[in-house]
């Protein structure tokens, strides 16, 4: 009879173990809720040590909750000096998702309030993902378990050490960022040609000011081709209504792209006022700007069709759901790209992407020109995490790639012959050469080793070489 109590007394010890063990595992929505203090100190280190352009000897002054229905679900971390972080306020999403080396925060910005509301609407989806035990979720609890031992270095001052990408078959560089200096806005004098809206002059929108930053970064084209027409409905932007009419734009004529300055910050010349404000308002008419005094908008797909039917750009020019990997290879190319990000009510914002960072991967950062102003105190460009998890369908984002002017400008450095488009480099630099024409930009990737079978390669015709870190020798 001993003999039975005893095992009795396993059994039970053994399943109250059991049970406790699968009370552990419930997930639970606030399991991971990260205090301020905490966050402050994960977002010191990873100033510090983790992002690019990193600050060794940064402070984070002030903390600034931003809740959701009484909820803190992100916080901005003001940096003593300037500076500023977008973070996040529990382990089962990013520490940071936007890091300004030197801004100052503005509530009224609309890619801030995108990047919070972001952040909410990611935790509150994996929330909820682990309490119903979603599968959609499920499968991304080895990544959401390794954040979360990410978040405890970073509490504990420690440099984490995150997984690394498969080494490429060649030195592709860790961190890079293009020359791409314009900071233009989307007010005076860039929207002088805008139409009038509800209270005054409508702005330029988003879209159209990042595609006249691409088009400014290659200086092309020299000028458009066709004209354009469309209905606009008037501005009901800031909750009163104007009449619409029809916008028309003729591409035809020159670009005075010499007129035009990285910003007006100590003011612009007529001349630099015209040329600023021409580009700024044809890319709108090219992709049927919504103009309003409060906001303008346009859909980010019209991007490629306006490049390419407008202003001579590649028709490879390529529209699609966000890729980091895709991203990374545009910057290596030297080519800037439009990036799109849409909330749950179909509003948003659009970027430029002009640099990477792998040092934080698989959550990689990506250098972002917000396309809200000169004043770069106020409205700087910062660098963006993209998250490599999934945080649900209301959350959209998308790229235009493949941007690159039409035959001006080729590729060198593919696995089979091409024809120097974006979509289909040049095998090599004897093909590249040979076909493209006299003056063209011949774009190697960055960190790439190029050979030629010649005893000696012989350049006899006008071309630019362009690369980072790239090497050109005998096979």
């Amino acid at each position: 009879m001993r003999t039975i109590r005893n095992n009795m007394s396993k059994i039970c010890w053994c399943l109250g173990l059991l049970l406790a063990l699968c009370l552990a595992l419930v997930p639970t929505a606030k399991a991971g809720d990260i205090g301020e203090a905490e966050v402050r100190t994960a977002v010191e280190t990873w100033v510090r040590y983790v992002t690019a352009d990193a600050r060794p000897d940064a402070v984070v002054e002030r903390m600034e909750p931003y809740q959701v229905d009484g909820e803190t679900v992100a916080y901005i971390a003001h940096l003593e000096g300037g500076g500023f972080c977008l973070c996040g306020a529990d382990d089962l999403v990013l520490p940071v998702y936007f890091y300004s080396p030197r801004g100052t925060y503005d509530p009224e910005n609309p890619n801030y309030q995108y990047i919070l509301w972001e952040i909410g609407t990611r935790l509150e989806y994996l929330q909820k993902g682990l309490e119903e035990r979603d599968p959609r979720v499920l499968q991304y609890r080895d990544a959401l378990s390794e954040r979360a031992t990410f978040w405890q270095d970073l509490i504990a001052g420690r440099i984490p050490r995150r997984v690394k990408s498969p080494e490429a078959p060649l030195a592709e560089p860790e961190q890079m960022e293009l020359n791409l200096t314009s900071r233009w806005d989307q007010r005076s004098p860039y929207n002088n040609l805008c139409p009038m809206g509800d209270g005054g002059r409508t702005v330029v929108g988003c879209v159209a000011t990042a595609a006249a930053q691409i088009m400014r970064y290659w200086n092309w084209p020299p000028s458009g081709t066709g004209s354009h027409s469309y209905t606009w409905d008037g501005d009901q932007s800031c909750g009163g209504s104007t009449a619409g009419g029809t916008l028309s734009a003729t591409f035809s004529d020159a670009y005075d792209w010499q007129n035009m300055p990285d910003d007006c910050t100590g003011g612009c010349s007529p001349a630099q006022q015209d040329a600023l404000s021409e580009l700024s308002y044809e890319a709108g008419v090219a992709v049927e700007m919504d103009y309003g005094a409060c906001g303008s908008g346009a859909a980010p797909a019209a991007v490629q069709s306006a490049l390419e039917n407008h202003f001579r750009y590649d028709t490879d020019t390529t529209y699609g759901a966000v890729n980091t990997d895709t991203m990374a290879t545009e910057i290596q190319w030297l080519r800037p790209f439009h990036f799109r990000g849409t909330n749950a009510g179909g509003g948003g914002h659009s970027w430029l992407v002009f640099g990477y960072n792998k040092g934080t991967d698989p959550a990689r950062e990506f250098l972002m020109n917000m396309g809200q102003g000169d004043d770069y105190t106020t409205h700087p460009h910062g660098w963006y995490s993209c998250d490599n998890v999934p945080g649900g369908h209301t959350i959209a984002q998308s790229h235009t790639t493949w941007i690159a002017p039409e035959n001006a400008v080729k590729f060198v450095g593919a696995a089979n012959s091409g024809d120097g488009s974006p979509d289909d480099p040049y095998e090599g630099i004897e093909e590249a050469i040979t076909e493209a024409a006299d003056g063209a930009t011949l774009i190697f990737k960055a960190g790439s080793d190029n050979t030629f079978s010649a005893a000696t390669l012989i350049i006899d015709r006008p071309f630019i070489l362009k690369g980072k870190d790239v090497t050109i020798r005998k096979e």
